[in-house]
């Protein structure tokens, strides 16, 4: 009587192609989650700080002078923003600007004097959140 013995397991070659794929899967998505981590923080603090400048409009509507916008009149419904590392508010001749930061990423909401428009910018403009406008 003659007893077949069956082979169990993989070969090197097959355990080495499958150490090269997971690899290049690895190479190409963890700097893809980590911009994709980052983004998800920054768009956070961008919708920390936009409830601010209703409150700005607020302030310069009822004084009818953006002298009145300080950083303890806007910020001080909210202390806490989370990924939110740094909230300043500025007034510069007119030009109201309220700030946020997360990652190493600056956001910055300005609102020009004569016009009374609030435009959006990023320090890092890959991480810019889609409903920032220009």
């Amino acid at each position: 009587m003659k007893y077949r013995i069956q082979q169990i397991g993989f070969t090197l070659i097959e355990v080495m192609i499958t150490v090269a794929v997971m690899g290049v899967l690895l190479l190409l998505g963890i700097p893809s989650y980590q911009d994709y981590v980052v983004r998800g923080e920054v768009d956070r603090c961008f919708k920390y700080i936009t409830p601010a400048r209703m409150v700005a409009d607020n302030l310069i509507s009822m004084n009818g002078s953006t002298d009145v916008v300080t950083g303890e009149a806007v910020l001080g419904l909210s202390q806490n923003g989370g990924e939110c590392e740094v909230v300043d508010v500025r007034v510069n001749e007119g030009v109201v600007a309220i700030e946020g930061e997360a990652r190493n990423v600056t956001l910055i909401w300005s609102r020009a004097a004569a016009s009374g428009f609030w435009q959006c910018s990023a320090s890092v403009e890959k991480f810019r959140p889609d409903t920032c406008t220009q």
